[in-house]
């Protein structure tokens, strides 16, 4: 397993731990606070049923409150009071004549009664545990009511101790359960991290999966290992049926083979509204560089301007989060944009130079003139040039004539060396040979360029030069592109000589070309 995919099976099962976790702590919650309303209710009823028992007992009574009741208890109160003071207030009476106390003067007998009659509630309190005379039966009655009125006071009280105690505790509650929401939102935020890590990690695997379908690597598929005996077999019927009747060479569609990867991505992104300033700034420069009729010598400005859109390409949020390779394939997608226009390359095609015009049509009649010369002319092996494979490489050299950025055009050359390379890497394992060579790659390639006859090439060649972004341009794809430079060169500079053929033949058949090309021209 890979680090992306092993990083990947970590985080699952951190994540569902969390999950787990998260769940137990809240099905505790969850137990906790039903316990917690639970007690509440049975207090709430408890209380209830205490306050309907007292309401009972005061209509019991024919009161209709606790009020009532004590009014009723404090008369009769005073009442006993005033009974039991009578005796004294006689006495005090006598005393005050016997010692000539002044009429106006009031005396404590007096001071009593005003005051049992005026503050008759006030003089409940301090008597109320006063034990009254046996005999009198309302002195038992009040004595009865206050020590009643008391423990019902004494109820009410506890019962509001308990609410306030159970207020408390659902404060208590309440507090508990705030901060186990937010460690529970922490904890959500944690899992949400942690989802958006693995999509951004599958996101990753993905694109790495795209890379490594792209990478240079020619070996064979696993299918074209054979046992050791059919290894060894060196016949042509097992050469032609490895190569055509065993692999998938027939399901390769050349019309079908993306040429500038994550363009079609770029461009989808591109018509959203929130790249409409970067769109914009790509219509301006394309406008000011058409108006500048460009040459070839106008590839710096180009270059500049895609090195200047890297840092309006990273902040925008349609591209935000990009690393160092994903940001270089938006680059080539906005390269492929603005040279694919329709009036880029004609119109550098158009201004190239006198000299590189002629060299392109003398290339282009020569290569129409050598179209007599076949593979074996090159001392290409049978098995090589019988193989479906060179007639996709030449497909794939024909597609030249149908692209216009340099990233396509480059790709089109590197898609074909890579085919060439295939097969020959394929044939060297039915044939037990030797790995594919340079030496076998290059006639192959120049016979392939050869009958696919593109037109100017050379001038095509300094414009993927020149326009091709220097910071990708290099690897295997600039290998390749020196490679069509050297089978253009040899094509262009063949003799009698260069090939494996009869020099009086090759300059019957050359001159009997030519005479045609003259024809045809003048037609």
């Amino acid at each position: 397993m890979d680090d992306g995919g092993f990083e990947l099976e970590v985080l699952k099962n951190a994540l569902k731990s969390l999950q787990s976790d998260t769940q137990q702590r809240e099905r505790y919650l969850k137990s906790r606070l039903d316990g917690l309303h639970d007690k509440a209710h049975r207090e709430k009823a408890h209380l209830l049923s205490q306050v309907s028992d007292l309401k009972k007992q005061l209509a019991n009574k024919g009161l209709s409150s606790p009020k009532e009741l004590l009014s009723d208890v404090s008369n009769s109160l005073s009442n006993v009071l005033q009974a039991s003071s009578a005796p004294l207030l006689e006495q005090g009476d006598r005393n005050e004549e016997g010692n000539g106390t002044s009429p106006g003067s009031p005396h404590e007998g007096e001071w009593l009664t005003s005051s049992l009659r005026i503050f008759p509630s006030a003089a409940v309190s301090p008597l109320m545990n006063h034990d009254f005379p046996a005999d009198s039966g309302s002195a038992k009655a009040g004595g009865a009511g206050s020590h009643r009125l008391l423990g019902l006071e004494s109820k009410v009280q506890s019962q509001q101790d308990e609410i306030v105690e159970l207020q408390h505790m659902m404060s208590e509650r309440g507090k508990l359960v705030s901060s186990l929401q937010q460690e529970h939102g922490t904890l959500i935020a944690k899992i949400e991290e942690k989802t958006d890590r693995v999509a951004s990690l599958k996101s990753q695997i993905s694109s790495v999966r795209d890379r490594i379908e792209r990478l240079d690597a020619f070996g064979p598929p696993l299918w074209m290992a054979r046992p050791g005996e059919d290894r060894r077999r060196d016949t042509m019927a097992t050469i032609l049926d490895g190569a055509s009747g065993c692999n998938n060479w027939h399901m390769c569609n050349v019309s079908d083979m993306d040429l500038a990867p994550k363009f079609n991505e770029f461009k989808s992104k591109f018509e959203d509204e929130a790249a409409i300033p970067l769109k914009e700034m790509v219509l301006s420069f394309l406008t000011a560089f058409l108006l500048k009729n460009p040459k070839i010598g106008d590839y710096n400005l180009v270059h500049s301007f895609l090195g200047a859109m890297e840092n309006p390409i990273k902040t925008n949020k349609l591209w935000s989060g990009l690393d160092e390779d994903d940001l270089a394939d938006a680059i080539d997608a906005l390269e492929t944009m603005i040279l694919r226009d329709a009036r880029v390359y004609p119109t550098i095609l158009k201004n190239m130079s006198k000299d590189w015009k002629e060299k392109d049509e003398r290339l282009r009649k020569k290569m129409w003139c050598l179209q007599f010369v076949q593979p074996w002319h090159l001392d290409i092996r049978k098995c090589h040039y019988t193989h479906p494979a060179l007639i996709f490489a030449r497909q794939m050299i024909c597609q030249l004539l149908k692209v216009q950025s340099p990233q396509e055009m480059l790709e089109c050359v590197y898609q074909s060396a890579r085919m060439i390379f295939r097969m020959l890497n394929e044939t060297a394992i039915l044939t037990g040979g030797s790995a594919a060579s340079a030496d076998e790659f290059l006639p192959i390639f120049i016979i392939c360029v050869l009958k696919a006859q593109p037109r100017n090439v050379y001038s095509m060649l300094e414009y993927i030069s020149h326009f091709r972004n220097p910071k990708r341009f290099g690897g295997e794809r600039q290998y390749f592109l020196v490679q069509l430079q050297t089978a253009v060169t040899f094509i262009d500079n063949l003799t009698a000589s260069s090939l494996s053929m009869d020099a009086d033949e090759f300059h019957r058949k050359l001159k009997s070309k030519e005479a045609a090309w003259e024809s045809k021209q003048n037609m």
